[in-house]
């Protein structure tokens, strides 16, 4: 005669738990690959980075730079 754990966890909620495992696996996964190790990029600093060397190296001009760093500070 089964108990009601095994009933429960063998049964119909089994697979919520499963399921629960392989989203954890795979979200540790995916921030190991990416690099991060859970912690946020600041996009906005790489984007005003590039678009800072874009403008020293004549890119574009200043007027192009404005327009650029104020849509992305818009953002």
């Amino acid at each position: 005669m089964m108990d009601g754990w095994h009933g429960i966890f063998g049964g119909g909620f089994m697979w919520i738990i499963w399921l629960l495992i392989i989203f954890a696996i795979f979200y540790l996964l995916a921030n190991v690959i990416s690099g991060n190790n859970g912690k946020s990029v600041n996009n906005e600093d790489e984007v005003l980075d590039i678009l800072n060397k874009r403008l020293a190296s004549g890119e574009i001009n200043e007027a192009e730079y404005r327009r650029l760093r104020k849509n992305i500070e818009n953002k």
